[in-house]
Protein backbone atom coordinates (compact mmCIF):
# COMPACT_ATOMS: atom_id res chain seq x y z
CA UNK A 1 0.00 0.00 0.00
CA UNK A 2 2.58 2.79 0.90
CA UNK A 3 4.75 1.74 -2.71
CA UNK A 4 0.87 2.38 -4.50
CA UNK A 5 1.16 5.95 -2.36
CA UNK A 6 4.87 6.98 -3.23
CA UNK A 7 3.84 5.66 -7.01
CA UNK A 8 0.69 7.75 -7.54
CA UNK A 9 2.64 10.69 -5.34
CA UNK A 10 5.43 10.79 -7.94
CA UNK A 11 3.35 10.27 -10.94
CA UNK A 12 1.40 12.80 -9.67
CA UNK A 13 4.72 15.30 -9.65
CA UNK A 14 5.53 14.51 -13.40
CA UNK A 15 1.74 15.23 -14.19
CA UNK A 16 2.27 18.56 -12.38
CA UNK A 17 5.55 19.52 -14.25
CA UNK A 18 4.86 18.54 -17.72
CA UNK A 19 1.53 20.45 -17.61
CA UNK A 20 3.11 23.26 -16.36
CA UNK A 21 5.34 22.93 -18.64
CA UNK A 22 2.94 23.05 -21.67
CA UNK A 23 1.33 26.02 -20.03
CA UNK A 24 4.94 28.04 -19.93
CA UNK A 25 5.78 27.39 -23.26
CA UNK A 26 2.10 28.14 -24.76
CA UNK A 27 2.57 31.17 -22.96
CA UNK A 28 5.65 32.39 -24.22
CA UNK A 29 4.96 31.57 -27.57
CA UNK A 30 1.40 33.49 -27.81
CA UNK A 31 2.47 36.64 -26.14
CA UNK A 32 5.95 36.99 -28.61
CA UNK A 33 8.35 36.84 -25.49
CA UNK A 34 10.68 34.82 -28.01
CA UNK A 35 10.45 37.16 -30.80
CA UNK A 36 11.14 40.17 -28.52
CA UNK A 37 13.62 37.88 -26.72
CA UNK A 38 15.62 37.63 -30.36
CA UNK A 39 15.40 41.53 -30.76
CA UNK A 40 16.58 42.35 -27.35
CA UNK A 41 19.45 40.00 -27.63
CA UNK A 42 20.53 41.46 -30.68
CA UNK A 43 24.20 42.11 -29.65
CA UNK A 44 24.25 39.01 -28.41
CA UNK A 45 23.54 36.68 -31.08
CA UNK A 46 25.52 33.49 -30.02
CA UNK A 47 23.52 33.95 -26.22
CA UNK A 48 20.02 34.33 -28.55
CA UNK A 49 21.15 31.17 -30.43
CA UNK A 50 21.48 29.08 -27.14
CA UNK A 51 18.28 30.06 -25.70
CA UNK A 52 16.43 29.33 -29.11
CA UNK A 53 18.06 25.98 -29.48
CA UNK A 54 17.05 25.25 -25.83
CA UNK A 55 13.24 25.67 -27.26
CA UNK A 56 14.03 24.09 -30.42
CA UNK A 57 13.52 20.62 -28.23
CA UNK A 58 10.22 20.75 -27.50
CA UNK A 59 7.24 20.68 -29.48
CA UNK A 60 5.03 23.61 -28.08
CA UNK A 61 8.63 25.77 -28.84
CA UNK A 62 9.68 24.16 -31.88
CA UNK A 63 8.45 26.15 -34.49
CA UNK A 64 8.88 29.66 -33.20
CA UNK A 65 12.46 28.55 -32.36
CA UNK A 66 12.86 27.68 -35.73
CA UNK A 67 12.30 30.63 -36.78
CA UNK A 68 14.04 32.67 -34.32
CA UNK A 69 17.60 30.03 -35.37
CA UNK A 70 16.93 31.08 -38.86
CA UNK A 71 16.35 35.00 -38.26
CA UNK A 72 19.50 34.83 -36.33
CA UNK A 73 21.31 32.88 -39.14
CA UNK A 74 21.05 36.22 -41.84
CA UNK A 75 23.19 37.88 -38.67
CA UNK A 76 25.46 34.90 -37.37
CA UNK A 77 27.39 32.87 -39.56
CA UNK A 78 25.12 29.44 -39.89
CA UNK A 79 27.75 27.55 -38.22
CA UNK A 80 27.95 29.73 -35.60
CA UNK A 81 24.08 29.31 -35.00
CA UNK A 82 23.64 26.00 -35.21
CA UNK A 83 27.01 25.33 -32.57
CA UNK A 84 25.29 27.34 -30.08
CA UNK A 85 22.20 26.28 -30.50
CA UNK A 86 22.76 22.84 -30.54
CA UNK A 87 24.72 23.53 -27.26
CA UNK A 88 21.15 25.08 -25.61
CA UNK A 89 19.81 21.86 -27.46
CA UNK A 90 21.64 19.24 -25.74
CA UNK A 91 21.62 21.41 -22.61
CA UNK A 92 17.82 20.55 -21.97
CA UNK A 93 17.85 17.23 -23.49
CA UNK A 94 20.41 16.30 -20.62
CA UNK A 95 18.01 17.62 -18.58
CA UNK A 96 14.87 16.02 -19.83
CA UNK A 97 16.46 12.77 -20.48
CA UNK A 98 17.08 12.60 -16.72
CA UNK A 99 13.94 12.92 -15.72
CA UNK A 100 12.84 10.06 -18.33
CA UNK A 101 15.52 7.98 -17.48
CA UNK A 102 15.05 8.47 -13.62
CA UNK A 103 10.89 8.93 -13.32
CA UNK A 104 9.37 8.30 -16.41
CA UNK A 105 11.10 4.86 -17.05
CA UNK A 106 9.72 4.17 -13.53
CA UNK A 107 6.20 5.61 -13.67
CA UNK A 108 6.11 3.24 -17.22
CA UNK A 109 7.50 0.03 -15.32
CA UNK A 110 4.89 0.43 -12.43
CA UNK A 111 1.94 1.12 -14.83
CA UNK A 112 2.59 -1.74 -17.07
CA UNK A 113 3.19 -4.11 -13.64
CA UNK A 114 1.34 -7.28 -14.29
CA UNK A 115 0.32 -6.60 -18.01
CA UNK A 116 2.09 -8.03 -21.17
CA UNK A 117 2.91 -4.46 -21.67
CA UNK A 118 5.37 -5.25 -18.72
CA UNK A 119 7.41 -7.60 -20.69
CA UNK A 120 7.69 -5.77 -23.85
CA UNK A 121 8.81 -2.09 -22.12
CA UNK A 122 11.16 -4.80 -20.28
CA UNK A 123 12.45 -6.26 -23.52
CA UNK A 124 13.93 -2.47 -24.28
CA UNK A 125 16.28 -3.41 -21.74
CA UNK A 126 18.26 -5.91 -23.44
CA UNK A 127 19.98 -7.23 -26.91
CA UNK A 128 18.79 -5.23 -30.04
CA UNK A 129 15.69 -3.64 -29.34
CA UNK A 130 17.78 -1.58 -26.42
CA UNK A 131 19.68 -0.56 -29.60
CA UNK A 132 17.42 0.07 -31.77
CA UNK A 133 15.63 2.20 -29.21
CA UNK A 134 18.71 4.44 -28.72
CA UNK A 135 19.09 4.30 -32.61
CA UNK A 136 15.72 5.62 -33.02
CA UNK A 137 15.74 7.66 -30.75
CA UNK A 138 18.90 9.43 -31.87
CA UNK A 139 17.19 9.74 -35.38
CA UNK A 140 14.34 11.32 -33.85
CA UNK A 141 16.51 14.01 -32.27
CA UNK A 142 18.32 14.69 -34.91
CA UNK A 143 15.33 15.89 -37.07
CA UNK A 144 14.00 19.02 -36.63
CA UNK A 145 11.04 17.18 -34.86
CA UNK A 146 10.28 17.96 -30.86
CA UNK A 147 12.70 15.33 -28.94
CA UNK A 148 10.52 13.95 -26.49
CA UNK A 149 9.50 10.99 -28.52
CA UNK A 150 13.23 10.41 -28.92
CA UNK A 151 14.22 10.82 -25.52
CA UNK A 152 11.74 8.20 -24.17
CA UNK A 153 13.36 5.93 -26.57
CA UNK A 154 16.67 6.29 -25.07
CA UNK A 155 15.34 6.58 -21.86
CA UNK A 156 13.66 2.87 -22.22
CA UNK A 157 17.04 1.75 -23.50
CA UNK A 158 19.08 2.26 -20.77
CA UNK A 159 22.04 3.15 -22.41
CA UNK A 160 24.88 4.24 -20.52
CA UNK A 161 24.35 8.32 -20.40
CA UNK A 162 28.03 9.14 -19.91
CA UNK A 163 28.39 9.87 -24.20
CA UNK A 164 24.99 11.24 -24.35
CA UNK A 165 25.49 15.29 -24.20
CA UNK A 166 27.99 14.53 -27.29
CA UNK A 167 25.76 12.72 -29.08
CA UNK A 168 22.92 14.73 -28.17
CA UNK A 169 25.32 18.08 -29.64
CA UNK A 170 26.04 16.34 -32.91
CA UNK A 171 22.36 15.59 -33.64
CA UNK A 172 21.13 18.81 -33.01
CA UNK A 173 24.14 20.72 -34.66
CA UNK A 174 23.21 18.93 -38.08
CA UNK A 175 19.59 19.54 -37.31
CA UNK A 176 19.95 23.01 -36.63
CA UNK A 177 22.56 23.34 -39.44
CA UNK A 178 19.90 21.56 -42.14
CA UNK A 179 17.07 23.59 -41.31
CA UNK A 180 18.49 27.09 -41.72
CA UNK A 181 20.35 25.93 -44.63
CA UNK A 182 17.18 24.72 -46.44
CA UNK A 183 15.26 27.90 -45.17
CA UNK A 184 18.36 29.22 -46.77
CA UNK A 185 17.98 27.87 -50.01
CA UNK A 186 14.18 28.80 -50.15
Amino acid sequence: MVNRHRYFRYLLRDLFIVTASIFAAVALANNGFIHSFVEATESSRAFSSFVSGAFFTSIFTLAPASVALVAISKSLSPISVAFFGALGAAFIDIIIISFVRKDLARDLDNVARMTFRHHIIKAFHFGFLKWAAFIIGLLLIATPLPDEPGLLMIGLSRVNASFLPLIFFVSHFFGIWALISIAAAI
